[in-house]
Parts: structure tokens; sequence; C-alpha cells
């Protein structure tokens, strides 16, 4: 057999039998290098704020304490204590799945310090802060001065609404309402009169809106100190960006005064808002379209407007505002009327 002959034939062997292993100290280039996979950590779940703030002072003792993480925990355990106890309440996680929120079950002790402690999965855990409560829930020295007093409740994002509470609060912005007790209020025997009208971003009466009156007799709103309450009013709210309003119908109002008498917190709002007098906002000014709020909660979340309680349609929803706070201002609420 020739060489040539005999070269063939050993390189069909080698082709049939694979590739010649590498020599000896040097590298082979017949195959990559393999490839070595290095596991990737998820970052663990870092809280961005808490609520009550830490080290805060005079916190309303119907406060709910809650804590918001960069992303979902899939689990957070909250443990609540005042004076060495465990304060019993419930916990939940909102839709975002990234704030957890507990509410005390009684609420906050009065005039205390209370420790929380959130505990989830992450290196950063169990973290901690405190804060103290205020007096609030004791009765006022004399509920008489409110009387002729005015206070400015702030809206903030005090919306609650399944999917649009951004838009809501968007919608009020930084105005308010000036929540004034009538000189024929009668607080001694619980008897509250009140007058309510928006307020603007500095906190003044806006012209131009009407002020809703409560001073029926047969149905004035009730002092039971130190909170308040009115029932079934017309509530007149303000609208951000002008000095439009819209009005909140039958609408229950609560709120609880410090017992400083400057101060309020705690205060809820609930209502029927007819969803038409904020189309306007949501279409261009000659667009006299009806229902493009109600399109649009129930596109968002599946909720159905209902018939208006005058009957001109199914163009009404539930608005609930809560968690608002507000202060004493030295300015006194006069009617205003405008062309």
């Amino acid at each position: 057999m020739s060489r040539f002959a005999a070269a063939s034939v050993a390189l069909l062997f080698l082709s049939a039998c694979g590739p010649p292993p590498c020599p000896p100290l040097f590298p082979c280039f017949s195959d990559p290098p393999p490839v070595r996979t290095l596991p990737v950590e998820e970052p663990s779940p870092q809280i961005v704020t808490v609520s009550p703030s830490p080290a805060a002072l005079d916190v309303f003792t119907g406060a709910p304490i809650w804590a918001r993480f960069d992303v979902a925990p899939s689990r957070v355990d909250i443990t609540v204590r005042s004076g060495g106890e465990i304060l019993q309440g419930t916990s939940e996680i909102d839709e975002s799945g990234r704030r957890v929120v507990f509410t005390p079950l009684e609420g906050l002790p009065r005039s205390s310090a209370v420790e929380v402690e959130l505990a989830w999965e992450s290196p950063e855990s169990p973290a901690s802060w405190a804060f103290d409560t205020g007096a609030w829930g004791d009765p006022l020295d004399d509920p008489t001065d409110l009387v002729g007093a005015v206070q400015r409740l702030d809206l903030g994002t005090a919306a609650r609404h399944r999917g649009l509470a951004a838009m809501f609060a968007a919608m009020h912005g930084e105005k308010g309402l000036l929540l004034g007790i009538a000189e024929d209020s009668a607080l001694e025997i619980g008897a509250l009169q009140l007058d309510v009208v928006t307020a603007d971003e500095d906190g003044f009466q806006e012209p131009c809106v009407p002020v809703s009156r409560v001073t029926d007799p047969e149905a004035p709103g009730l002092w039971l100190d130190p909170t308040a309450s009115l029932r079934g009013v017309d509530v007149p709210m303000p609208l951000a960006g002008s000095g439009d309003h819209y009005t909140l119908q039958d609408a229950d109002l609560d709120w609880t005064v410090h017992p400083d008498g400057d101060s309020i917190a705690g205060a809820t709002l609930t209502g029927v808002l007819d969803a038409r007098e904020i189309d306007p906002l949501l279409t261009n000014e000659d667009d006299d379209e009806e229902g493009v709020l109600c399109d649009l909660v129930r596109k968002t979340v599946g909720v159905e407007c209902f018939d208006c309680p005058d009957g001109s349609g199914p163009f009404c929803m539930d608005l609930e505002l809560s968690g608002m706070t507000g202060a004493r201002v030295d300015i006194a609420i006069e009617p205003m009327e405008c062309d």
C-alpha cells in the first residue's frame, strides 16, 4: 500500500471515530469552552416609606399603620406594641401588593409610645420604628370655644376609589373644605350647625361657590365630644385649576377634634357623585356628551354607575374620602354671590 493510501485510510478511521484527543500542554480549540452559569439573585424588597413617620408626635389614635415597599414582598409580619403589650389588629396588602396596612382593632392608645416591627424576606429584616400618639379622644376643656370657629379640611390624597383614586386626588389638587361651626349651634346639648364651602390652595374661601348651610333644626349635625358628624347633606367639592365645583350629594361627614380645639383628624366623607358634573373635565369644552366618567369607571374597574337620586338616569357613583386632617384658620365664612 502506498504512503498516500495509508494516510487516507487513517483519516477515514479518525473521522469515523471522532477527533483525536487534544495533545497535552496545548488547548483544544475544536469545541467552545464550557459556559458557567452563575445564579442571579432577585433583589429583596426594600421599605420605601412608612406611616406614621418615625419619631412622629401627636399621632391620631385612629390612624392606620402602613409600610410601602419598592417591590411586592411575598409575606410581611407586623407586630405593634405599646407599653410592652402587643396590640391586636388586622393587616392586609393593598391592590398594588407593595403596601401593607395594619389597623388596630380598638385604635391606638392615647398619649402613648408605639413601637412597630416589620419582618419580611430580606437581609434588612426585621425593621422597626416608633412614634407617639396624642391626646386624641380626650374631651375638650370648653367645647363652646368651637362655636364660630372655622377649620380647613385638607382633601389631599384622601379619595378612596378602586382604580380611580389617583384621578380624584388630582381632581381636588391642593384645595380643601372650610368647616364653620355656626353661631346657633348648641354644643352643650350636642346640636351642631355647620357651614361648608370650598377652600382654595391657600386656604381661603373660594368666591362664587355657594355655602352649604347645614342649619336645619330638624336635622342638625351631632356633637359628641370630641367627635362631630353630619348626615345626608350636600357638600360642595373643589376642582383643581378652576373656581368651579361639584356637589357630593346625600353626604355623611365625620371628624374628631383635638382637645386643644385647634386641629381635626380622622375625617371621613362619603356621598353620591353625579358623574355628569365631572364629564366636562374629561372631554373637549364643546362636547356635551354624558356618561364619559361612567364609561371610564365601567371599563377600568368594572363598576356600573347607578340611578341618581333625582331619577335623571344611571349617572351616579359612590365616592369616599377618608383619613383627612385639618387645622383651625383665622377666617370667617361669608355668603358670596356671583353673576
